[in-house]
């Protein structure tokens, strides 16, 4: 079981590396309908791979870290072909199939030993992790239409070629579709969030709450609530959202980055002989 998971997991792998190679070497329609026919591919022996690892593990993929990024890569994969169905939305692949590709590699070079959980844990509160990475990944949506909308501006303000842009849908679209990704992963993330507290309150969890990763997610609940409290009170709309969905995107992520890799020396996080016994990690 495990050899087959191995190796659906890299004949899935070469399914997107083969998508994004026809996204950069050709850009034409055609061979956009192909890279997404490729991905649709990769996709179901994606999906196929972590039902496979599930059952030869015991560990549902948000249970490691190499799972969690298996995972999202996984559902950014499954926006985009759901999203293929609407003519002009093909060229998100360009976009999108990278980004799948980085995540999916990554899972191969994270450490894989589970989670710390503590004893006693219901296994649903671990359902924080794909929660907070699903909101991830509608904000990663949101970043990307965001972006087009900019392109897509400032080429009719230049009246500019279309080659590429012609065959995105309007402006009015992608801000609707920005609008609704941004107030969907602020939902998921508030869950995710309430989900989390609850496990780390059940487990009593020492130190869980000085997590420098908690703090990330916290920062990414201000932003993007913030963001969405603006546009639904029609405070900012058009351009403006799309640039502030960019922009809350990237700080996101440098500051997820910043606080795994450059944690101050006195701050415990759980899982940490500081942080106590039974203690757990956070996405």
């Amino acid at each position: 079981m495990k050899t087959a998971a191995m190796v659906l997991t890299f004949c899935a792998a070469v399914a997107y590396a083969a998508s994004l190679a026809l996204y950069l070497v050709r850009r034409r329609e055609t061979f956009e309908r192909r890279g997404l026919a490729l991905v649709g591919a990769g996709l179901g022996l994606h999906t196929a791979s972590i039902v496979f690892f599930w059952i030869a593990y015991g560990l549902p993929p948000w249970a490691t870290a190499c799972g969690v990024l298996a995972f999202w890569s996984w559902a950014a994969a499954v926006v985009l072909m759901a999203l293929a169905a609407r003519r002009g939305m093909q060229v998100l692949g360009a976009l999108i199939v990278p980004v799948v590709l980085m995540m999916f590699a990554a899972a191969f070079v994270v450490p894989k030993r589970p989670f710390a959980l503590p004893a006693g844990t219901p296994p649903l509160l671990a359902a924080h992790i794909p929660l907070v990475f699903l909101s991830y990944t509608a904000f990663l949506y949101a970043a990307v239409t965001g972006g087009l909308y900019l392109a897509q501006e400032r080429r009719i303000k230049r009246k500019g070629p279309g080659a590429l842009f012609g065959r995105i849908p309007p402006l009015e679209w992608l801000e609707r579709f920005t609008t609704g990704s941004l107030v969907v992963g602020f939902a998921v993330l508030t869950l995710g969030l309430g989900v989390g507290f609850a496990w780390l309150s059940s487990a009593d969890v020492q130190g869980g709450m000085r997590d420098p990763k908690i703090a990330a997610i916290g920062v990414a609940w201000l932003l993007y609530g913030g963001l969405v409290a603006a546009r639904l009170s029609a405070w900012v709309r058009g351009r403006r959202v799309a640039a502030m969905a960019v922009a809350c995107f990237v700080l996101v992520l440098a500051f997820q980055l910043f606080v795994r890799h450059a944690i101050p020396a006195g701050l415990a996080e759980p899982g940490s002989p500081q942080a106590g016994e039974g203690a757990t990690q956070a996405p």
